[in-house]
């Protein structure tokens, strides 16, 4: 399935949002060995999309980085931060359907490498996709 968001994030890659006071960036957080979006995260990329969704005129770039936990990575389940990506990119690309708003998006997974919290200390945190949203120039 992330070979066809990559395909279609590919299509229209840009670079990645620049942070600025219009943009939204989140962690939506998941269950261990999960990828499914909880009805909190999916109300939360809801949220993030009707903030910067809703500015007029302008294309918005999304990045999106997908995270798993030390226990998922020793267990082998390193897929996990791919499809937690393509929970987020798909709920977003549901949001936006029909309306025609151009969009940019970069995606990426980083394993365990990239901790929110040392392993030892709130795992959960680190069970994650990371959306930035940002409106950019027209």
């Amino acid at each position: 399935m992330l070979i066809m968001i990559a395909a279609a994030a590919v299509a229209a890659l840009s670079t990645p949002p620049q942070a600025s006071a219009d943009c939204r960036t989140v962690s939506v957080y998941f269950r261990s060995g999960r990828a499914d979006l909880e009805p909190a995260a999916a109300g939360l990329v809801d949220t993030v999309y009707a903030l910067v969704g809703s500015t007029d005129g302008s294309r918005l770039a999304a990045a999106i980085t997908g995270h798993i936990d030390s226990d998922e990575q020793a267990q082998g389940l390193t897929s996990l931060d791919e499809e937690r990506v393509a929970a987020v990119w798909s709920r977003l690309e549901a949001l936006r359907a029909g309306r025609g708003a151009p969009w940019s998006f970069t995606v990426s997974s980083m394993d365990d490498t990239m901790p929110a919290r040392p392993s030892s200390d709130q795992e959960s945190l680190n069970r994650r996709a990371e959306l930035a949203v940002c409106p950019t120039a027209s």
